[in-house]
């Protein structure tokens, strides 16, 4: 095997790795999947995790708009970037587990900071979120 396979391999393993955007993708695929088994009517956005990112909100329900977050590995938080919280409500996710939603109010009530990082964000710790069978319940009474 010479240098060149090794790196067609590494490749090969890099493509099969979802990008931190698909890993969005399959917490909205989820997402999609529980509205339909519960038999909730939605509304998906057109630009959802694109490159120039998903206008603020990835779904609306009876009106309300609802955007989907990925939790950072080893980051307790729900992070919303300074100026981008226009969805009424954050559902957050970790890895394929819904972990729990916030209110825009929740938001936009924490302080921003530069954490982590360059990005200034609003930041809700997990234990701040409201448990995703409350959600559900709101959403099929909407």
């Amino acid at each position: 095997m010479g240098l060149d396979d090794d790196r067609r391999d590494d490749d090969d393993y890099r493509e099969l790795r979802p990008r931190p955007f698909e890993y969005g993708q399959v917490a909205c695929d989820l997402f999609v999947q529980e509205l339909r088994r519960r038999g909730i009517w939605y509304e998906a956005s057109t630009t959802a995790h694109t490159d120039d990112g998903d206008g603020g909100w990835d779904f609306k329900v009876n009106g309300k708009f609802i955007d989907i977050k990925r939790r950072p590995a080893n980051k307790d938080y729900l992070l919303v970037e300074i100026g981008k919280a226009t969805s009424d409500v954050f559902v957050l996710y970790l890895d394929k587990t819904p972990v729990g939603y916030a209110s825009k109010k929740l938001v936009l009530s924490k302080p921003p900071r530069k954490w982590p990082g360059i990005v200034v964000n609003h930041a809700v710790h997990i234990s701040e979120l409201s448990p995703m069978e409350k959600f559900w319940e709101i959403l099929q009474k909407l």
